[in-house]
């Protein structure tokens, strides 16, 4: 059972979250041969206060 784990800055519609999560689904299913049903997609969200890259938080930039 493949469990992939997705994390994003918060933010983003359901609708985007729906689309990447049967993306997902999708790649695993064709390329692994297992049965959607067994893949599980967990998407977290990271409020923007709490990520950072080149030494500033999201919030910031």
């Amino acid at each position: 059972m493949p469990f992939v784990e997705v994390k994003m800055i918060e933010g983003r519609s359901l609708e985007q979250k729906r689309r990447v999560a049967e993306g997902i689904t999708a790649v695993i299913t064709k390329e692994l041969g297992v049965d959607a049903d067994h893949v599980w997609v967990n998407i977290q969200e990271m409020p923007k206060e709490c990520f950072a890259t080149g030494g500033k938080l999201r919030c910031d930039i």
